[in-house]
């Protein structure tokens, strides 16, 4: 196995740490910390919410010393409305532009030379560059984590696989609301979409590279 293969699935193109990126999807103050308002809500994200954010930091570590590009999404909604839809976090005036909420957790804050891509859609490829910076750094993998997985996760995954991408989702790095409809989407992905794994099973692989 050459020194910058992680992985290998028969069914699709092999998975090599020059060529694969990983997501870290909207863990933001808002939707993960206990202060935020959808935590204060709705209650913290299923299936495993005390765990996502340790799981996604020993990904995300693991991740920076093969060199695979870190990719971080977050919300940021306007305060005046432009170029959104109406939703509810804009309802409820949460993950506004300039607040505490919009940030990522202190535990997985990005580096200077990581991207933070902001967006107005669930999807990350809606009205941003993220398409043009995976482009340039040559990405066939994107390997997905955060919350919700009903939400940015399922919608990345589609725009990733409509653009020829593979995708991996690791299910113990992502929620949603109710353990339902996260089980519901890892499904439709796993049929659909690509493959998902726990963040122990990726990280075998990692390791055996």
């Amino acid at each position: 196995m050459s020194k910058s293969m992680i992985g290998v699935d028969r069914s699709q193109r092999p998975i090599e740490s020059t060529t694969t990126a990983l997501f870290v999807c909207d863990m933001q103050n808002d939707f993960i910390h206990e202060d935020g308002a959808f935590v204060k809500r709705f209650g913290k994200v299923q299936p495993n919410p005390d765990d996502i954010v340790p799981s996604i930091s020993k990904v995300l570590q693991a991740a920076r010393e093969k060199g695979i590009k870190i990719i971080y999404t977050r919300v940021v909604n306007r305060p005046d409305g432009v170029g959104q839809s109406v939703r509810l976090s804009r309802k409820m005036g949460a993950l506004m532009e300039g607040s505490w909420g919009i940030e990522i957790v202190d535990e997985l804050k990005p580096r200077d030379d990581e991207f933070v891509v902001a967006k107005w859609r669930f999807s990350p490829f809606f009205g941003t560059s993220l398409e043009t910076i995976l482009r340039s750094f040559g990405v066939k993998t994107v390997v997905l984590s955060g919350v919700h997985t009903n939400g940015v996760i399922d919608s990345s995954a589609r725009d990733a696989e409509y653009r020829d991408l593979d995708i991996v989702v690791l299910r113990d790095c992502c929620g949603a609301a109710t353990t339902a409809l996260h089980e519901a989407h890892l499904e439709t992905i796993q049929a659909s979409f690509g493959r998902v794994m726990t963040s122990g099973e990726f990280l075998e692989i990692l390791r055996g590279d």
